[in-house]
């Protein structure tokens, strides 16, 4: 290994490499590290199917699903403090298929929610029907029919 571009840690914690430059991390690098290693996880909860799924079987549908390589999505799991950033189409297709994620979920959660409010709407007609066939002298009536 040439020692040019092996990574020491110097005195005061920053990362330089061999030739002295600075490698340490910006925030905006860290940010970027933190919320694709976000995406990565939430898409591989979602993925993941239950009792007698795997991790790696949830981790191998992402990495089929967003194009990224599966041992590129296990490094940010279990290795993201080392690496140095995210790659910049890993980074966007983690996010894009995030977003569509989150917009799948929520159109679901609105069209279950307009169905309850159908079924609401529903059941208050049948009572206010129910309520008002057995008031008042039609409903009499119809009760001593029965009878």
């Amino acid at each position: 290994m040439d020692e040019r571009y092996s990574v020491i840690l110097s005195g005061g914690g920053e990362c330089v490499s061999g030739t002295g430059n600075s490698v340490r991390r910006t925030d905006h690098v860290e940010a970027a590290l933190e919320e694709a290693r976000f995406w990565a996880e939430e898409l591989q909860k979602a993925e993941y199917r239950g009792l007698g799924d795997t991790r790696e079987a949830a981790r191998y549908r992402v990495a089929q699903k967003t194009g990224i390589a599966e041992s590129y999505l296990k490094r940010l799991r279990y290795k993201w403090r080392e690496m140095g950033e995210v790659a910049g189409s890993q980074y966007r297709a983690l996010m894009l298929a995030y977003t569509d994620m989150v917009h799948r979920n929520e159109a679901a959660a609105r069209q279950y929610r307009e169905e309850r409010q159908q079924l609401r709407e529903l059941r208050h007609e049948a009572d206010l029907e129910r309520a008002l066939a057995s008031v008042g002298t039609d409903g009499a009536c119809r009760r001593e029919m029965a009878k």
